[in-house]
């Protein structure tokens, strides 16, 4: 392991590793590299702002949208869509995951919010997670909330995702100590839910959220999805919950499911509004449904 390219320590440092190896101490290496790495999680790959694709407001800056992509995806699979949307006074902010090995896929190296160990349901939620990772993300994009309510009032912050980033976006949104404007993860999942109520923050019960999912979703399958809205709406998530299904919908995003999503960011206060679908050319509308098709096999919770 190089240490180099995770932080850059003094002379002494270098002694306690070579002493530690040269005492085959391995659990004390194993402990160091772990502090290493934390005290520089603030930079490098989770440095989330500065790897984010920022879409700037045309005009006042009024509202924020941050968005996360899906697993082995990027920024650049959801800049179409924002940009078809006349948005004049909304930031939208797309981050970027780190690239890292993911388990799942043979330890091949791709954009993910956390490594994914297995790709079997059949342990429903109770499954082995990457808890390290996942409170690793969630503390990076935590800080880029911070950052935009600086901007704006936090209750005209939106947040969504899809696929792991919108399981990434509820695990970071319900449990936020301000009132957001919005909560829009589409075809997600819930994440840790063993540490719920606990993780839900004093807004979490009453932040609006509009939960998608495919009807047909062969990636992360509706009855694994239901089973984490259900966990949440027995902890008092229920009233601001709306979960709505789509009929023939495997693991991607429709034209009608996006024309609704941003209508209900126009109803939470963003001033934003859809090309109506009869105006939209039918080629950009193809463009866009064959992405989200052609990614759905490699793309997972």
């Amino acid at each position: 392991m190089s240490f180099s390219s995770l932080y850059s320590p003094g002379p002494s440092v270098f002694m306690l590793i070579t002493l530690l190896r040269s005492n085959h101490t391995a659990s004390g290496e194993a402990a160091l590299c772990k502090y290493l790495l934390n005290s520089n999680r603030n930079s490098g790959p989770w440095d989330l702002m500065k790897r984010a694709k920022v879409l700037p407001p045309r005009g006042d800056h009024k509202y924020t949208i941050v968005w996360m992509h899906g697993l082995g995806d990027s920024s650049e699979g959801f800049r179409d869509l924002f940009e078809q949307f006349v948005m004049p006074n909304t930031r939208v902010v797309l981050l970027n995951a780190p690239v890292m090995p993911v388990t799942a896929n043979g330890g091949m190296r791709m954009q993910s919010w956390y490594d994914i160990r297995s790709f079997d349901r059949s342990e429903g939620l109770n499954r082995d997670e990457d808890h390290e990772g996942i409170d690793q993300a969630a503390d990076a994009i935590k800080r880029v909330l911070e950052e935009e309510t600086k901007r704006v009032e936090s209750n005209r912050v939106i947040v969504g995702g899809f696929s792991q980033g919108a399981a990434m976006t509820l695990r970071v949104s319900l449990p936020y100590e301000k009132k957001l404007g919005g909560i829009t993860p589409c075809s997600g999942y819930l994440l840790q839910n063993e540490r719920y109520p606990g993780l839900l923050g004093p807004h979490a019960r009453e932040t609006p959220i509009l939960a998608y999912h495919g009807a047909v979703d062969e990636v992360v399958p509706l009855e694994f999805a239901e089973v984490g809205y259900k966990k949440l709406m027995e902890c008092g998530v229920k009233e601001n919950l709306d979960l709505r299904v789509e009929r023939r919908l495997g693991h991607s995003m429709s034209n009608s499911q996006i024309s609704e999503l941003f209508s209900f960011m126009s109803n939470n206060g963003l001033d934003c509004w859809l090309f109506s679908t009869l105006l939209l050319e039918f080629d950009t509308i193809k463009k866009y449904l064959s992405y989200y098709t052609a990614y759905a096999e490699q793309d997972t919770a």
